[in-house]
């Protein structure tokens, strides 16, 4: 499995001939939105920044959209969202956390989750994984929230989606891993997680 970050919170995951894009951004501030071909697109939130699966359409690839709480097969992939209220910036959405397992592997995506929406109830529903995908873009998620919600569900890996480096330098903090490299790109099987606790990765933009 090979992830890498292309801005806001979107991520490109590619798995042999499947390619999954999570909240590809509609539009971005540079106007330079990301755009490849994906066969299953996540969106987490409703928003601009994360709600633009349009762009993930190439040539004769026409991605499966997943936008929402809900059961969903496709591909012989099971991926299950779990939907929580949160307020961004004084505006009110569904956020949906998903969760999957790809190459063995059990992945949770956090989406725009803020600190009111993760109560101990939440969390639970949650449950545990190998990988977390954190979100450090907006001020309603604080470091302290997203690293305790990625330690309670027991990562082997813990990935941080934003480019502030403030806030990213401020999560490593939390973290105690303030030493932590950037990385283009993450490879990664089941195997390569044994022993790995809570250890952070850095993707580049």
């Amino acid at each position: 499995m090979i992830v890498t970050y292309h801005g806001e919170s979107c991520l490109k995951i590619q798995y042999g001939d499947f390619t999954l894009a999570y909240n590809p951004p509609k539009i971005m501030k540079d106007g330079k939105v990301p755009r490849f071909g994906a066969n299953v697109v996540l969106v987490s939130t409703h928003t601009d920044a994360t709600n633009g699966p349009e762009n993930m359409e190439y040539g004769q690839t026409v991605p499966f959209v997943i936008d929402g709480p809900g059961n969903y097969e496709i591909t012989g992939l099971s991926i299950e969202g779990i939907g929580g209220e949160v307020n961004l910036s004084g505006e009110n959405y569904i956020n949906t956390v998903y969760r999957m397992n790809l190459d063995g592997m059990n992945l949770v995506f956090m989406g725009l989750a803020t600190d009111a929406m993760l109560t101990p109830e939440f969390r639970g529903k949650i449950g545990t994984c190998d990988i977390i995908f954190v979100p450090l873009g907006h001020d309603d998620m604080s470091n302290q929230m997203a690293y305790k919600m990625a330690i309670g569900s027991d990562a082997g890996l813990i990935i941080p989606i934003g480019s502030d480096s403030l806030k990213i330098k401020s999560f490593l903090k939390e973290a105690g891993q303030e030493k932590v490299t950037s990385i283009d790109k993450l490879t990664v099987k089941k195997k390569d997680l044994t022993g790995k606790e809570g250890e952070v990765v850095l993707l580049n933009l």
